[in-house]
């Protein structure tokens, strides 16, 4: 692991330093943090008629000061210095840098540009007290009391800090009392907040048995833009701290306050012993803040009390009768109300309803709310309704609720002496209700008519009739009710239904049933044979009819659902349905193309044939592979065939030529190739008894017939430059030759 790490030494000392230290190429910051702390500053200034806050301006001679700088009224660079109410370029990008007092944009302060030669060693002194009024060498001297605890303040600032948050070249302050160097700040270590804040240089001193203190305020580093601010010097006895927690308060339960205290450099100590600048209570009690700073204290305290928010309550929800009224009064507790609201916006502390609705008050003080609502219902004599007489299209019993507009009923009373909220109606009939409360009676009555939904019903299953003839059409078996065929006829049957889907649909006030039918009719031409073909002389061609039909007749003769032929002509064929309805197919050219001739023309041991589409060669009646060109060179005596396929598709073969006149290697000697197929090299190997000299020339042919390559006999022969393909190989002794087939693979 690698890091930035920084290491803090306690020193007892009044002064303070940094250094840095390089190690395995890390950077750390080591450095020892001096004993002075924050100091309470509001006694008598010692350097009130020393221009402390530089509020007097000069144009020459500074009052109440000196440093070891020039004056000048503009920043001029090293060595200078002057009094100005801000400072807009530098630090922050050119933020203007104002006065240490908050918010105060025209307080003024000193500007120290620190000349390039100070150092810890030679220090520049960057404020001195002066009175020329002083004995000479004097001057610079205050008078103090001998055995007296004195405290010094100063706030200072990096006037030069660059946008980037790293100072370009921050001062190093310290200061010196009698020679005595008392505490050292450097401006360059402070990064947070990223723009430099005034910070306080302040710490104690013994006067022992001195008489008086020369003091003096140093710039200690002339690096860079060393520009200081210095504003607000103190001088003078401690005092004690003076804060106030706030006046004895109340809070609201389940609210706290936070007790705090923002004294720079203090030390605190709570009634519970916590340490922290603030304290947050939520509970009643007193409670008291011991603070110390530096060699200053106070001690302040406060009493917390406790309130709380109101509670109302208006009651469980009630009935009121129509023409009355009810009084709203809510009960509270807990704190006191302040203020009353109501939903209808009135401040009063009670209300009255008088109508039915939701009510509500909501009571509240400074700590809260709290709201309560009641519903009030108007009770009025009951209207009860049973409905407009009906038809009921069940056989099931049937329920009568009562609909009630009016007060909540606090009985009933029916017909059959029922006292029930509902009865149950089974039987066509008149049906009544009596409905009472405190407020009145109400009453209705209802005619109930009980009625059966509409019988299921067939119009029969789809059918198919002949072409021209018609059906009638009737349900089965007859509902009652209205009837609606498809074309908005009524009639109970519907005449002369030929070709289509009829529909009925009966009805009455309790539903409806539909039944429909499907009636299909032979057209004049339902059976197709296909589109006119052309078949080869020779072949047979089927043609056959749907084989739904229960008997055929072809005009050829034939009665299958199929017939074949031969010839060319038309073809057709009757059908008969199984319904007795007869139709004729439409008719079916066929042609019939002849068939091509093949001959064979023979040139020595080259065959070839013409005008064909596609070619086979057979030797001795079986397939030669590869044998597929119009021109084949026979490799080995035999009879030899030809297949075609002409442009037509037709198939032919030709009649048998013998070739005999290539002739074999000696009888006691046979020939073999290899590898086959062959991709770079050929070897042919020869068994047997070979007379000396008789081997002759070797030469490679392709499939038709052309020769590519003649050598001398030599094996094995180079073959990578050969297309991939069917080739042959001769070899040739005492005159004769023989071939053999190979194959150049990819």
């Amino acid at each position: 692991m690698g890091g930035f790490f920084i290491f803090s030494f306690q020193s007892t000392s009044l002064s303070k330093r940094f250094y840095t230290l390089s190690l395995l190429g890390l950077w750390f910051a080591i450095g020892y943090t001096s004993a002075y702390g924050q100091c309470c500053t509001s006694g008598i200034n010692l350097l009130a008629a020393y221009n402390s806050n530089f509020a007097d301006t000069f144009s020459t001679v500074p009052p109440g000061f000196q440093t070891d700088n020039t004056y000048w009224p503009t920043p001029v660079g090293y060595g200078t210095y002057m009094i100005t109410a801000s400072r807009n370029f530098g630090a922050c990008t050119f933020t203007p840098q104002y006065d240490h007092t908050s918010g105060n944009s025209n307080g003024n302060y000193l500007w120290f540009d620190t000349g390039p030669s100070a150092s810890v060693a030679t220090p520049a002194t960057a404020w001195k007290p002066y009175n020329p009024n002083l004995p000479t060498g004097k001057e610079n001297l205050i008078a103090v009391t001998p055995n007296t605890t004195y405290v010094f303040s100063s706030w200072v600032r990096d006037l030069s800090r660059n946008n980037n948050c790293v100072s370009g070249g921050a001062p190093l302050v310290g200061l010196r009392i009698n020679g005595v160097d008392m505490v050292e700040l450097d401006l360059g270590l402070i990064t947070v907040p990223c723009c430099p804040q005034w910070k306080q240089l302040c710490t104690t001193w013994q006067s022992g048995s001195d008489t008086t203190a020369d003091l003096r305020i140093e710039s200690r580093r002339g690096q860079g833009w060393t520009d200081l601010g210095i504003d607000d010097v103190y001088f003078g006895s401690p005092t004690d701290l003076s804060f106030s927690l706030g006046n004895d308060t109340a809070i609201c339960n389940g609210q706290s306050l936070l007790l705090r205290d923002s004294t720079p450099g203090a030390t605190y100590l709570w009634n519970d012993s916590s340490t922290a600048s603030s304290l947050r209570v939520s509970a009643p009690g007193l409670y008291w803040l011991s603070m110390k700073q530096g060699v200053c204290t106070g001690r302040d305290s406060i009493n917390i009390t406790q309130k709380f928010a109101p509670l109302v309550a208006l009651g469980n929800d009630t009935l009121i009768c129509n023409g009355s009224a009810y009084p709203l009064i809510p009960l509270l507790n807990g704190g006191k109300p302040l203020s009353f609201l109501w939903q209808d916006n009135s401040t009063d502390s009670t209300s009255m309803a008088d109508s039915s609705g939701l009510y509500w008050i909501q009571a509240g003080n400074e700590c809260g709310a709290s709201r309560d609502s009641i519903k009030v219902q108007q009770l009025l004599a009951p209207v009860v309704s049973l409905g407009s007489d009906t038809i009921l299209c069940s056989t099931t019993a049937h329920a009568l609720l009562p609909i009630l507009t009016g007060g909540v009923p606090s009985n009933y009373l029916w017909q059959d002496n029922s006292t029930a909220a509902t009865v149950s109606a089974s039987a066509t009939g008149l049906y009544w209700v009596q409905v009472i409360n405190e407020c009145g009676t109400g009453r209705d009555s209802v005619n109930l008519t009980f009625q059966s939904e509409v019988a299921p019903f067939s119009l029969g299953g789809d059918t198919l009739i002949c072409n021209g003839a018609s059906l009638t059409l009737r349900p089965a078996p007859v509902p009652s009710g209205n009837f609606l065929w498809q074309d908005n006829t009524t009639d109970s049957t519907f005449i002369n239904a030929s070709n289509g889907l009829f529909w009925l649909e009966v009805s009455n006030l309790c539903g409806a049933y539909r039944d429909s039918i499907s009636i299909s009719s032979f057209t004049t031409a339902p059976v197709s044979l296909g589109d006119d073909t052309i078949i080869c002389s020779g072949n047979m061609m089927e043609i056959c009819a749907p084989d739904t039909f229960v008997a055929y007749q072809w005009n050829n003769g034939g009665t299958a659902s199929c017939t074949t032929t031969s010839l060319a002509g038309n073809y057709w064929v009757s059908v008969t349905a199984s319904n007795g309805c007869s139709l004729v197919s439409d008719r079916k050219g066929v042609a019939v193309y002849p068939v091509s001739s093949v001959s064979i023309v023979l040139q020595g041991d080259t065959m070839s044939s013409f005008s064909a589409a596609s070619y086979q060669w057979y030797l001795n009646g079986e397939k030669i592979p590869g044998a597929t060109t119009s021109v084949y060179v026979a490799a080995e005596p035999g009879e030899y065939s030809l297949g075609i396929t002409d442009i037509n598709g037709c198939a032919a073969t030709s009649s048998s030529v013998v070739i005999s006149g290539v002739s074999e290697l000696a009888a006691n000697s046979s020939i073999h190739i290899y590898p086959n197929p062959a991709t770079a090299q050929l070897f042919i190997q020869i068994t047997g008894k070979v007379p000396f000299g008789s081997l002759g020339a070797v030469s490679i042919f392709d499939m038709n017939g052309r020769r590519l390559s003649e050598q001398n006999f030599a094996s094995p022969i180079d073959v990578s430059s050969f297309a991939s393909g069917v080739y042959f190989v001769e070899v040739k002794m005492n005159g004769a030759a023989v071939r053999k087939m190979w194959v150049k693979a990819p």
